[in-house]
């Protein structure tokens, strides 16, 4: 059983084997350590890794499973650079721009 991590490794202690995971802020990952399943509190899951905010494209969601999953959800509004909500478009993309009253 583990109980520390080398360098750049952080201990998943959400499973019985306790696995040394590469992302930081990483709750639960891959048997390989290396792709994070499940964020700590008020981060992000994205391609594997635990953001404090999503990157532009992508904005913050919370899951309804228990326990709560945070994960970063794609914008689906055409045009759109970042989003607040997977409809409500923030920032258009270059040559476009938002109307009022719509997303």
């Amino acid at each position: 059983e583990c109980s520390d991590c080398h360098f750049g490794y952080y201990l998943d202690l959400r499973i019985s084997e306790n696995l040394c995971c590469k992302t930081e802020y990483c709750e639960t990952c891959d048997k390989n350590g290396e792709d994070c399943t499940f964020c700590t509190t008020n981060y992000y899951l994205h391609n594997g890794y635990c953001l404090k905010n999503c990157v532009t494209g992508f904005f913050n969601h919370e899951t309804d499973d228990v326990p709560v999953k945070r994960i970063c959800k794609a914008c689906t509004v055409d045009n759109c650079k970042d989003c607040m909500e997977i409809d409500k478009c923030e920032e258009c993309k270059t040559d476009y721009y938002l109307t009022p009253g719509h997303t």
